[in-house]
């Protein structure tokens, strides 16, 4: 009864709402909860899935070793296929490497504010959670004040997500390569989930370093949220060793296949990406133009921005947006974001449509208080 002794002082990840899924037959629905893509996969992974319908073998167990999307990470990754292996998610493959390389009681350090399904995971497993903070109000990255806090800190795993989620902060690979070459007792967890969007990785130091493992998602910019599908990248020796406690059945012919094909057009992940950050960059402006009503963190390289509303107005702010089937991020049960919403990117469209919502709240909060 070791996991239900632990379960009962664990706090639970808080998701989203469900308001979303009960509107999923009304087309007007923008949701910007989750960080999921706003468009559809790719059509070249609508047409694989299609002719795996008609032709695939779908009574047998998935492909237990899928060579071809090995492959085609190989190539994406530029890293040996050897450094690389593929979980039904990243957020498995956390709960993989937690079980592989921590023990019972053993310290997970974790950057904050973050995601914290990290954290969820940890507690469950009867790990401890300690953290490194970015800098308050803007949560910048400040390497020398981290630094000296992990050496004061005995712990087995240090998680940072890099662009984190969900302030946007973006960490210097060069530092972090630095903290994981001064620390090789210790795990490095890189969690690359925004990787397509800032094109920031630490992928090579797999190739150097034994203490670092990436985790990757095809849940963001490859529009693939539902096949829930991901991937790590390290050591083979880590490779090897996570790769004994992984179910190699858990990823779905589905998701292989539709993770295939979408690394097969890369040209549409591209231009989606590049769709989005142009549409961060307008609609950051425009919010910053609101100012006091809105105030805006402004977003790294992500698909996601962090905005905070006057006070008192956040509760008022979410049901106008739900009123209009919107639906965004609320932090009302993180202790460091209480006050913070955050706001998915999708593209142009759909922000301008966003934003002359805000602009139409913000006009009435200016005659309230005329």
């Amino acid at each position: 009864m070791i996991g239900v002794r632990y379960l009962k002082n664990a706090a639970p990840y808080h998701a989203v709402t469900h308001d979303a899924w009960e509107q999923k037959e009304n087309r007007e629905v923008l949701k910007l909860d989750w960080n999921e893509a706003t468009i559809e996969p790719s059509p070249v992974v609508l047409k694989a899935l299609e002719q795996a319908v008609t032709q695939g073998r779908l009574n047998w167990y998935p492909d237990l070793e899928n060579h071809d999307l090995l492959n085609e990470l190989h190539l994406y990754t530029d890293l040996p296929q050897d450094h690389i292996q593929y979980f039904a998610s990243s957020d498995a493959a956390h709960e993989y490497i937690f079980k592989a390389f921590t023990q019972e009681n053993d310290v997970v350090a974790v950057l904050a504010p973050t995601y914290d399904n990290v954290r969820a995971t940890a507690e469950g497993m009867g790990r401890k959670v300690d953290y490194l903070f970015l800098e308050e109000g803007e949560f910048y990255w400040n390497y020398e004040r981290v630094a000296n806090t992990l050496k004061d800190l005995s712990c087995r795993l240090v998680y940072i997500c890099n662009p984190n989620n969900p302030t946007g902060t973006v960490m210097d690979v060069a530092e972090l390569k630095r903290l994981v070459q001064d620390h090789p007792s210790k795990l490095f967890l890189i969690d690359e989930a925004y990787f397509e969007f800032s094109n920031v990785t630490l992928a090579k130091a797999v190739l150097e370093l034994k203490n670092v493992m990436i985790s990757r998602t095809f849940s963001k910019a490859f529009a693939l949220a539902s096949f829930r599908v991901g991937y790590v990248l390290s050591c083979p020796e880590n490779i090897q060793l996570i790769s004994k406690i992984r179910n190699p059945k858990s990823v779905t012919a589905f998701s292989q296949i539709a993770a295939t094909a979408a690394l097969q057009d890369l040209d549409y992940t591209k231009a989606y990406v590049q769709e989005v950050s142009t549409a961060r960059e307008f609609f950051c402006k425009k919010l910053k133009a609101l100012a006091p009503f809105v105030d805006c963190v402004q977003s790294g390289p992500t698909n996601f921005v962090l905005i905070k509303l006057a006070d008192g107005l956040k509760p008022e702010f979410i049901r106008f947006l739900k009123d209009r089937f919107i639906y965004v991020r609320d932090f009302q049960a993180h202790p460091q974001l209480s006050e913070w919403l955050r706001i998915t990117i999708g593209t142009r469209e759909q922000m301008n449509a966003l934003y002359a919502v805000i602009d139409i709240f913000v006009r009435q909060q200016l005659k309230k208080s005329a």
